[in-house]
């Protein structure tokens, strides 16, 4: 994983009054440390963990051992998100399994460590990891159940705040398509008024000027609305509206 609990590149500022997904993964490593055993520090992300869509770690510590797995690509993070199961060991600095990171964790606090796969429903959305300072100071066999609750819990947290940003995507993206709708149908109007046709001819003109000129639709659309008095695109207009009315003609001919 990445250093620190930096928020996804990209992702945009929550609503006001709304807890961030940054925050969100915060609150779960927290709960981590406090619910699990022989726990002193944690770390979350969501998506690979060779390249999280978010993370957040409590400490420089856990950090620090994100950062060796991460290097080493491999360790117990790695392994519970390409297989769903939750993956443990006594000792990252000492595991066989994982030599490269055994070398780099080596001057590190770290010692014993647990990952838990986080799901939404059968597919694996993140990792939970927590660490602990003594070698076998995390015992995966001690108590399971108290394991699987933790990482239960954190599973519907990301897997809810997920959900809820498709949602929000949803809805923009609808908003985006109705505001696209209104503009194209001001702009069908203008085209027919100024070239003077249907208002289904003038749609298949800025249609067939949007792919000659590789320009979307919607983004013609507004030019032509923004300006209903311009006539600048009129030439180019008439001149795909003769090709409509020619590629009409050929094929009601060849009907």
């Amino acid at each position: 994983m990445p250093h620190g609990p930096q928020p996804a590149p990209g992702d945009p500022a929550p609503p006001d009054g709304e807890t961030s997904e940054q925050q969100l993964l915060t609150a779960v490593v927290e709960l981590a440390v406090r619910a699990v055993p022989g726990a002193r520090w944690a770390s979350t992300c969501v998506g690979d963990p060779a390249q999280p869509d978010a993370s957040a770690a409590d400490s420089a510590q856990a950090q620090a051992a994100d950062g060796a797995q991460w290097r080493a690509d491999e360790g117990v993070s790695a392994d519970a998100h390409r297989t769903g199961t939750a993956v443990a060991t006594a000792d990252i600095t000492a595991d066989p399994r994982w030599p490269r990171l055994a070398a780099l964790a080596s001057g590190g606090e770290v010692r014993g460590a647990v990952a838990l796969p986080l799901r939404t429903g059968e597919r694996v959305v993140g990792v939970l990891t927590v660490y602990s300072d003594s070698a076998g100071g995390i015992d995966l066999e001690a108590d399971p159940t108290r394991l699987q609750v933790v990482g239960d819990a954190a599973s519907v947290v990301v897997s809810a705040r997920r959900q809820m940003a498709d949602l929000r995507s949803t809805a923009e993206n609808l908003q985006v398509a109705m505001r696209s709708r209104a503009t194209i149908e001001q702009a069908k109007g203008v085209v027919a008024a100024r070239i003077g046709c249907t208002t289904e001819l003038a749609f298949e003109s800025l249609s067939a000027v949007s792919q000659d000129r590789n320009v979307k639709l919607r983004e013609l659309a507004a030019l032509v609305a923004s300006d209903p008095a311009g006539h600048e695109l009129d030439d180019l207009l008439r001149s795909a509206l003769a090709k409509v009315v020619a590629r009409r003609g050929r094929a009601q001919a060849a009907g």
